[in-house]
């Protein structure tokens, strides 16, 4: 660095400093910004793809700040600030809000970080979901000064799980209404469900049998009482062979030790790899 200045006519001052360390210590710095910047950009580059963010709540003054992911879960310009701590209840169900504002309260007095699913109001009214992990911000003194957050956007995956629940109930229903008996077995041909008209028919509950070896209970003999061989029975061969057996001049035996002659189709049930777990008698 050179500092020149006219001292009197004809003769002029000249100052030298070296300034080396100072020019390595700015490109230095300038490299760190770019990494730092370069990082903060991948960041919101990752949370974008996860739909994750993060928050913070300051204990002392109750201010919470968002990252731009946060505002986006809630249909909220990330321009603007954060609601205050105060306003938060009204982006909360009553149920999730009671949950979220009473685990803020265990986890700044404990400490103890915890993980939540709460439905959300969004600016338009209406809901969704996001999974919270809350940490707790320890200070000087060792006491909890605010509490950090993790948050994802976990909407379509709870809208799944809704879908897949209400199969399962309108699933159920049906078995539940089917006039003909159902009946399914592990590969240990152990009893793993029954369904209402099953177990009118042959008098058991599922709770009876449940676990329970199904040719012991229900093909044990044919219909002159003579004993039924399991390695010859088609049922317990169904997921041994992997083929539908119909069969329909046979009996199944009740609990009260009687029979009654049936119809059935024995057939191999498959997980989603293809697998057989076991097999489903309807008669």
């Amino acid at each position: 660095k050179i500092c020149a200045w006219k001292i009197e006519e004809n003769k002029i001052a000249i100052l030298f400093h070296d300034i080396t360390k100072q020019k390595l210590a700015e490109k230095k710095l300038v490299k760190v910004k770019e990494r730092a910047k370069r990082k903060e950009e991948n960041l919101n580059k990752i949370n974008r793809i996860t739909h994750t963010g993060s928050l913070h709540l300051n204990l002392a003054t109750n201010k919470i700040t968002w990252s731009k992911e946060v505002f986006k879960m809630f249909d909220l310009a990330p321009e603007l600030s954060a609601p205050l701590y105060s306003e938060h209840q009204k982006l909360f169900t009553p149920e999730s809000w009671e949950i979220l504002s009473n685990e803020l309260a265990k986890i700044s007095k404990t400490g103890i970080p915890n993980e939540l699913e709460l439905r959300i109001v969004r600016s338009d009214g209406s809901n969704g979901w996001i999974w919270f992990r809350g940490e707790a911000e320890i200070g000087k003194d060792y006491k909890t000064i605010g509490i950090w957050g993790a948050v994802q956007d976990i909407s379509k995956r709870k809208e799944k799980e809704n879908k897949i629940h209400h199969l399962g109930k309108l699933n159920q229903t049906i078995l539940n209404h089917a006039q003909e008996g159902i009946y399914a077995i592990d590969l240990n041909e152990n009893t793993i469900f029954i369904n209402p008209a099953a177990s009118k028919m042959i008098g058991w509950e599922l709770s009876e049998i449940l676990h329970k070896n199904y040719h012991d209970i229900l093909h044990h003999s044919h219909a002159d009482g003579t004993r039924y061989d399991k390695n010859d029975c088609p049922v317990c061969t169904t997921y041994k062979n992997d083929k539908i057996h119909h069969v329909n001049n046979e009996v199944f035996w009740r609990k009260d030790g009687s029979s009654f002659p049936v119809e059935y189709i024995s057939s191999p049930i498959k997980n989603n790899e293809g697998k057989i777990t076991g097999a489903v008698i309807t008669f």
